[in-house]
């Protein structure tokens, strides 16, 4: 008996002290310390405690730029592309906020082109990529920039921007997977070449990025294999390029 009411004490203890850890997490003494928890929250993709974490930093300081900047982000990022529609008025809001108090929030600008993109607005999601990027040179921002102007059929822009993201990040993956693919969609294959081969330095000893690699070259052997003109174009047949 004495060890069953022991136990018993034991599990209400637990639980009590649970709950009280609980209901502590999201109290705060300033902003900048539920800034910090959101943000280790999103780096954890943990949307819902991170939103949590940066109303409570509007709740304490409403007049800090970052806390609703990120406030808009982490809803974005716990909504993803699908679920967002017009109907969610307060991200908008609350990134418009952010940039009215702070207008060199380049990360507001970012997110509210990122809205837009979901949305499938292009254009104001150009406007605002294009703002985020002006305040600050990031590969993120340029690559967005860059998505949106294809997608906007601008295809030159897009080329021109993703060209300037693989000078200036000579050793990111991504960037230049992105702006081969497009060379190569376009059969520029002699602008595409140094890039190309850097590429392929990039993936090495990656499988998946070699594969990647592998799947755009195919691609373009394919539709070059097909070309009314000729069964392989002179130039694509001059480049050589070979693959493991």
């Amino acid at each position: 008996m004495k060890r069953l009411n022991f136990l018993l004490l034991f599990l209400f203890m637990v639980s009590f002290f649970s709950t009280l850890a609980m209901g502590n997490e999201f109290e705060f003494a300033s902003a900048d310390q539920a800034v910090s928890t959101g943000k280790a929250y999103l780096a954890k993709k943990e949307y819902a405690s991170g939103e949590e974490c940066f109303r409570k930093a509007v709740e304490i300081d409403p007049l800090c730029s970052d806390a609703w900047g990120l406030l808009g982000e982490s809803m974005i990022a716990g909504k993803n592309s699908y679920r967002i529609d017009e109907s969610d008025e307060e991200i908008p809001q609350c990134l418009q906020k952010a940039i009215s108090l702070d207008p060199k929030n380049h990360g507001a600008f970012s997110s509210l082109g990122t809205f837009y993109l979901y949305l499938g607005d292009y254009e104001n999601a150009e406007k605002y990529y294009q703002k985020a990027l002006n305040l600050k040179s990031d590969l993120v921002y340029i690559s967005n920039l860059a998505m949106v102007f294809y997608l906007n059929g601008n295809k030159s822009a897009s080329e021109k921007l993703r060209k300037l993201g693989c000078d200036t990040y000579p050793t990111n993956f991504n960037i230049h997977l992105d702006y081969v693919e497009q060379m190569f969609s376009s059969s520029k294959y002699l602008e595409a070449l140094p890039y190309y081969k850097r590429l392929t330095v990039l993936s090495e000893g990656h499988p998946e990025k070699e594969e990647l690699v592998i799947k755009i070259y195919d691609r373009a052997k394919e539709r070059e294999s097909k070309s009314i003109i000729s069964r392989f174009s002179k130039t694509f047949q001059m480049l050589k390029w070979q693959r493991k």
